[in-house]
């Protein structure tokens, strides 16, 4: 093995290695600093997704420089993926990817149960990625629009709908009524019949 100078030369399967299986890491043992540095900010980077912070808590605690620091924050994005830097798409394609794989190799086994299982399997896989539209119910609650109408000292709530299939003489009644109350409970009964 070459020289290296830093943590950052090895690759991500060397550092994932040795955090791993420490007794056969890899890793050489003037990298464990490094590496439990570099372990601290991933753990810190899903915390407080902030280069600079995680770099200044990795400073003092380590008693490093800054420049240090954000290397070592960097090279955590690098090799460990954060809640903030998962790629959940690229994931769900490759996964996809594997179970049409399957798919194919059960067809062409001639194994159709199995290969009835991977279809719903992957049937099941996108319709999650993309389910089908389904109107949320409180949606449409929420765009119903009613008019307050005060009676008799009581406060009545009129669809719009109803409204609008209001006759002229029931319509101006009401109208009136949103200045004044309606005292007249047969005009009051008119309008909520129609």
């Amino acid at each position: 093995m070459a020289n290296r100078k830093s943590l950052s030369d090895l690759s991500a399967d060397q550092i994932l290695a040795s955090i791993l299986d420490p007794e056969g890491s890899p890793l050489p043992a003037k990298y464990e600093q490094e590496k439990r540095r570099v372990i601290q900010a991933s753990r810190l980077w899903d915390s407080y997704p902030n280069e600079r912070r995680v770099a200044a808590i990795l400073q003092s605690k380590y008693n490093i420089s800054m420049k240090t620091a954000l290397r070592d924050v960097d090279l955590a994005r690098q090799v460990f993926k954060t809640q903030h830097t998962f790629d959940y798409d690229a994931t769900a394609m490759w996964m996809i990817k594997d179970q049409i794989e399957l798919v194919k190799k059960c067809k062409m086994a001639g194994d159709l149960k199995e290969w009835n299982k991977a279809k719903k399997v992957l049937q099941d896989m996108v319709e999650k990625l993309h389910p089908t539209h389904e109107e949320d119910p409180s949606r449409v609650q929420a765009n119903l629009f009613v008019v307050n109408v005060t009676a008799g000292g009581h406060q009545f709530r009129l669809p719009l709908d109803k409204v609008r299939d209001m006759d002229g003489d029931s319509l101006k009644t009401l109208l009136d009524s949103l200045s004044q109350p309606i005292e007249d409970a047969d005009v009051l009964e008119e309008i909520f019949d129609s």
